[in-house]
């Protein structure tokens, strides 16, 4: 367990939930004005991000370092691997967002073969969002991204594009019924979604801060950090926990803590 105190205020970190299958934490620092091309490593070592375009670099995150984007030019990939399918199961994603963009659709994670099946972590207007994808022809999909409409200058607490860092989930709960949730600082937001029942696994990279190269979208302008993926579905008091932790972040613990 770690502590740490931000500006008089002290967090204490929480234990990762299990059925985590993948955790980018993006500690790797590069320097500002000659950067190497580094693995964006997978904590557990299994599901490396690689660098794809222009090298990103790291910024003051949540937790400690974050991937900045570079503008919207710098994503990150990780290759197609089994341990990352869902199928017909269920899955969370978590992690921190910092982004200014309220206009269009924005791609924060993209795991699809073209528009084809699979799921995408995507931002409009200013609020997150997510499908899912059987794919087929025609397309068989389905978009969510709860909330009302946003007013210039009126805080939404389901905004996630305003400059700070807002954690995210994405709980995709098949285990009863069939439910979709997304939480934005630790609260679920809108009216939980009735998902698209079937399979959402393909033979498809997932990207970071950008579209799949076989599909059109706009990239990313901003950071993420702490992004993790998970093959059961996330309960609101583990979200909360999360989020409650902040910059002490989440830890991963050989024995349980005293």
């Amino acid at each position: 367990m770690s502590k740490v105190s931000v500006f008089g205020q002290s967090y204490l970190s929480v234990q990762i939930p299990a059925g985590h299958i993948g955790w980018w934490r993006f500690e790797e620092t590069q320097d500002s004005v000659t950067p190497a091309a580094v693995t964006m490593g997978d904590y557990f070592g299994v599901n490396d991000a690689f660098p794809d375009a222009t090298i990103p670099q790291t910024v003051e995150g949540m937790v400690r370092c974050a991937f900045d984007t570079r503008g919207g030019t710098a994503y990150g990939r990780v290759p197609d691997a089994p341990s990352m399918d869902i199928g017909n199961g269920s899955m969370s994603i978590e992690g921190w967002i910092r982004t200014e963009q309220n206009n269009g659709t924005v791609t924060v994670l993209d795991n699809r073969n073209g528009t084809g099946a699979g799921y995408s972590v995507f931002i409009y207007n200013g609020r997150l969002g997510f499908q899912t994808n059987l794919g087929g022809s025609p397309l068989v999909y389905q978009n969510y991204a709860p909330g009302t409409a946003l007013t210039p200058g009126v805080f939404a607490p389901h905004r996630v594009a305003d400059g700070r860092w807002r954690h995210f989930a994405v709980v995709l709960d098949r285990t009863i019924g069939n439910q979709l949730t997304i939480y934005i600082d630790g609260q679920a937001v809108g009216t939980p979604a009735t998902p698209l029942a079937g399979s959402i696994s393909n033979a498809a990279d997932i990207y970071f801060g950008r579209v799949n190269p076989a599909a059109s979208g706009t990239p990313l302008v901003g950071a993420l950090d702490e992004l993790t993926i998970y093959n059961v579905p996330l309960t609101p008091a583990q979200i909360v926990a999360i989020f409650n932790a902040r910059s002490a972040g989440k830890h991963l613990w050989e024995t349980p803590p005293i």
